[in-house]
């Protein structure tokens, strides 16, 4: 299995750089507007009843992209699936799961750390929006901290259920640290930049918008990365996904198929026009196009011709499975059964229909 993963990793990377060296968008339509290609879709010549439902994003570039797409003009991914979509900020995943769960919200997005929420059956997962390359440990240089045993007897910032407390733990771990051996300070990601960027603590672990905050305002050559998302490719895979409770696929399961064919409608034209979809997820976020295009290399973006290439191969799974592997070695979770939670029935039918 993490032959397969490593195989589709490696990939996976090497196509990201490969598009990193080129500029502009993929393709364009004729006069300069971007369209994305048709995806067949069973509902374009059947009219569905419009169902409007509530939908969590993340700020950054990776939990901004898709909602950033869904205001382009011209763009009706979601309506011609028959959603009419609301779009509602979180800043970490446990509140946005609870909202899930108590009815609040139909859909939602979550990083790396609230998987173990997904493990625990809490929601499921029914779309691989990446995996995440952008996790950073981070000192600044005048502090003599230069690899990962010198935070040993250090306050470190990150906030906790987050991928930055998942690269926290495997980098004490590949030190030979316990937690007993440094003061861990849980705090808001934004506090939590905000200390370090005033010295009030030595080390920072985060991840997306907040390394990118982190490095423009303290200066990359003022900083020392003491570990990186690629350091612990054996250990974990980093995915990002978009979620929906048990309870309402089992209810609503045809809204969910639409609504995982419509990622796929956005997944494609991220592909065919990526920069226009950082432009987009910056104005939706209230950023800028140069904050966020300083993330465009730190996330994996898969097409659904990729994804359905893994959904056949079994490397939908193993990329989880690596995960709930960590996880489970870490005591995040007792157990968990990734043909439980990771939702590929649905994935499967949104591709069929």
């Amino acid at each position: 299995m993490r032959k397969i993963l490593s195989v589709l990793l490696a990939f996976a990377l090497a196509a990201t750089l490969f598009a990193g060296c080129s500029s502009g968008n993929k393709s364009s339509a004729p006069g300069g507007s971007s369209t994305a290609p048709e995806t067949p879709s069973g509902s374009e010549s059947t009219p569905v009843e419009t169902v409007k439902i509530r939908v969590a994003h993340h700020a950054g570039l990776a939990g901004s992209i898709i909602p950033g797409i869904d205001t382009i003009e011209g763009n009706d991914f979601f309506k011609s699936e028959g959603l009419d979509v609301e779009w509602v900020k979180f800043t970490s995943g446990p509140p946005e799961v609870a909202a899930m769960v108590s009815g609040d919200l139909q859909f939602g997005y979550i990083g790396h750390g609230a998987h173990t929420l997904a493990a625990e059956n809490k929601i499921h997962i029914i779309s691989l929006n990446n995996l995440g390359n952008s996790e950073r440990i981070m000192a600044h240089k005048a502090s003599g901290i230069t690899k990962l045993e010198d935070m040993k007897g250090k306050v470190i910032a990150t906030q906790l259920g987050t991928s930055g407390e998942v690269i926290l733990n495997l980098a004490l771990n590949k030190a030979g640290l316990s937690r007993n051996d440094v003061t861990v300070m849980n705090m808001d990601m934004a506090g939590a930049v905000t200390a370090f960027i005033a010295k009030q603590v030595d080390v920072i672990a985060c991840w997306d918008i907040h390394a990118t905050n982190v490095m423009d305002k303290v200066g990359a050559d003022n900083l020392n990365i003491i570990a990186s998302t690629q350091d612990f490719s054996e250990e974990s895979s980093f995915p990002s996904s978009w979620t929906v409770t048990p309870e309402y696929a089992e209810k609503n399961p045809d809204v969910v198929v639409r609504f995982i064919r419509a990622l796929n409608k956005c997944y494609e034209y991220r592909d065919a026009n990526y920069d226009e979809s950082i432009r987009s997820a910056a104005e939706f976020a209230g950023s800028d196009y140069e904050t966020f295009n300083k993330g465009r290399e730190n996330v994996i973006n898969f097409t659904p011709a990729q994804i359905k290439e893994y959904l056949d191969n079994g490397g939908m799974k193993a990329i989880y499975q690596l995960q709930l592997d960590y996880f489970i070695k870490e005591g995040k979770v007792k157990e968990g059964n990734v043909d439980t939670y990771v939702r590929t029935d649905l994935m499967e039918k949104a591709f069929a229909e």
